[in-house]
């Protein structure tokens, strides 16, 4: 990094004391630590607004970032509650107001898979505690996160890239890479986006001579604790300690590395340890996540190895194509009636494909190149130690897709680093390949142009899908509290966004299914399943929501099995038609709510 331009000393030491304050208020149980927790956290955000003004008017373009993160996700903010995709997204706002509300060590959805996700929850709760709770302002705190992403690759990055290249990728926010949009509206749950954040931290803070003991330290702090919040961030931590290994051999300062590290492990890694030990963190099923599938040694020269490269191949492609497409897919066929778009759009996104993985393949090749020179000449050039880190991060992934078991490891929340990859793809290629040394410069416009032409597949669908979820909402919300219902079973996919934009004020179940859920609220689940059934209403998905045919059948099993069930028992009821749902209502609950 560049000297104290960049490093905001203040910030950094707030940072860490925070996140070292959490994970104590984790390991040891305090609730009573919730307030000091929260004063740390206002004065960090205080630091940090402050330190941004005035990096801010020493360079005016970074005013670019607030504004175009904003800008970009401007229509989406306007609908907030619509980017509740499904009931994952609901049980993360759920599990904000269970801290807000409890000031319980925080454990990740509400303590059914008990690792150490929830720091960013912790902080939503924090701000909830002032401004009240809504889903706008969790999802603006994921876009603090994201802002100060970009600031971190800024500074980092700026060493390498020419400003005109680098401006350009950062103020475009990524919006080409579908993944990294989804995450910057917390439209994929889980706490991704946050390991990537710490561990890119961890990366701009490593200094390659290793000149100094506290940053180093800081930087190996950073990236423990990326994998104290959740283990995604692995392999991408494996590659940067092979780095760091690398350089301390070079420069013969093992002392340095070896004392980093150890109070690096120590400060961030005791209080895992010690909810180990308590069994707060018990063995889960994590979906064969560390299954290993290695051929027997006499098998590397038969046919079978062939045939397991061949299937490595094929699955690194469905995971390359999978950052572009997969929550795509299902949008296009949910929303049949913009048919006529499908081709053009999936050209479109085709060519995005396309051209990403040219980008990767030729980024591969130019750190490839500095990787061989460097050998050649027995020397590290400037940008040697970043070559090997994407060179190594390169072979993770592809580790990933030959050991792991390929049919869990599909999605994009599993390939964030390779995401990461391209991300460092595209600024080195506007950069060394198309020469874009000025931001404002018409070889810069017409790569503006070209990437949101190719972004509008998703950006479209994903606006659609939150329109139609915000306006589903109302109308389901708006009929329960026009009744005063207070009681849903339901799917799901459904059943907990409703609970909490209520305020939990309507309790539901998701016993309803077909999509049933048996983790989350056991005790809610129990209390609505055991009521009468007129005390209840039976929400479900009408045939044109689209789903897979499994889905549809079920609900139409379910939906004649409630049916059947009502009327031997001489409940009448009334069906309510919505757009994509439809309710049944016993009239005991109508005629009440009417009476009232």
């Amino acid at each position: 990094m560049e000297g104290s331009n960049w490093r905001l000393p203040p910030v950094l030491i707030g940072l860490f004391i925070l996140c070292l304050f959490y994970e104590i208020h984790v390991a040891f149980q305090l609730p009573q630590l919730y307030g000091w927790l929260r004063l740390i956290f206002y004065a960090e955000l205080l630091i940090v607004v402050l330190e941004f003004g005035r990096a801010a008017r020493q360079e005016p373009l970074l005013w670019l970032l607030p504004l175009a993160i904003v800008g970009w996700r401007l229509p989406f903010l306007l609908q907030a509650n619509g980017l509740l995709f499904t009931s994952d997204n609901a049980l993360e706002a759920l599990q904000c107001l269970q801290i807000q509300e409890t000031h319980q060590a925080p454990f990740f959805l509400l303590n059914a898979i008990n690792h150490n996700g929830p720091f960013v929850h912790t902080l939503v709760a924090f701000l909830w505690d002032i401004t009240g709770s809504s889903y706008l302002t969790f999802v603006l705190m994921q876009l603090f996160i994201f802002g100060a992403f970009h600031v971190v690759l800024y500074y980092w990055l700026k060493r390498h890239l020419s400003s005109g290249s680098l401006w350009l990728i950062l103020v475009l926010n990524f919006i080409f890479l579908p993944v990294i949009f989804d995450y910057s509206l917390y439209l994929r749950a889980g706490p991704y986006f946050h390991v990537l954040f710490f561990l890119i931290l961890g990366l701009a803070l490593f200094e390659p001579e290793l000149p100094s003991l506290s940053n180093l330290f800081l930087s190996l702090y950073f990236v423990f604790f990326a994998l104290y919040i959740n283990p995604a961030g692995l392999f991408l931590a494996f590659a940067f300690l092979v780095v760091i290994v690398m350089q301390a051999a070079r420069h013969k300062k093992w002392l340095l590395a070896l004392g980093s590290l150890s109070l690096a492990v120590v400060t961030a890694g005791f209080p895992w340890l010690l909810a180990w030990r308590k069994s707060l963190i018990p063995h889960v099923d994590y979906g064969k996540w560390y299954s290993l599938e290695f051929l027997p040694f006499k098998d590397i020269f038969s046919w079978r190895f062939y045939a397991y490269l061949l299937k490595a191949v094929e699955q690194s492609y469905r995971v390359f194509v999978n950052l572009f497409r997969f929550e795509l897919n299902y949008l296009m066929k949910f929303y049949s009636q913009f048919g006529e778009k499908v081709p053009l759009f999936s050209a479109l996104n085709t060519g995005l494909i396309l051209i990403s993985l040219g980008v990767f393949v030729s980024a591969c090749y130019f750190f490839a190149r500095i990787i061989l020179t460097d050998v050649r000449q027995h020397c590290f050039s400037p940008l040697g130690w970043l070559a090997w880190f994407f060179f190594l991060l390169v072979l993770a992934e592809i580790g990933k897709n030959l050991f792991l078991l390929p049919s869990h490891l599909i999605e994009p929340r599993h390939h964030l680093d390779l995401a990461f990859l391209l991300m460092i793809s595209y600024g080195f290629f506007l950069d060394r390949i198309l020469s874009i040394k000025k931001f404002f410069s018409f070889k810069s416009l017409g790569v503006i142009l070209l990437l949101c032409l190719l972004s509008l597949p998703h950006l479209f669908y994903y606006y659609q899908h939150t329109c139609f979820k915000q306006h589903s909402y109302q109308q389901i919300i708006g009929f329960l509290e026009k009744h005063r219902i207070r009681f849903v079973t339901t799917d799901f996919i459904i059943a907990y966004p409703i609970y909490f934009l209520t305020k939990k004020k309507v309790l539901v179940s998701n016993s309803l299914g077909p999509l049933t859920v048996r983790f989350f609220f056991p005790d809610m689940d129990r209390q609505v399943d055991a009521l009468p059934a007129d005390e209840k209403v039976y929400l479900f998905f009408s045939k044109d929501y689209y789903r897979e045919d499994w889905h549809r059948h079920l609900t139409a099993m379910k939906r004649k099995e409630v049916i059947e069930s009502l009327r031997p028992a001489g409940i009448p009821f009334r069906i309510i038609n919505l757009k994509k749902y439809f309710l049944i209502v016993p009239l005991k609950l109508l005629r009440k709510q009417l009476a009232f």
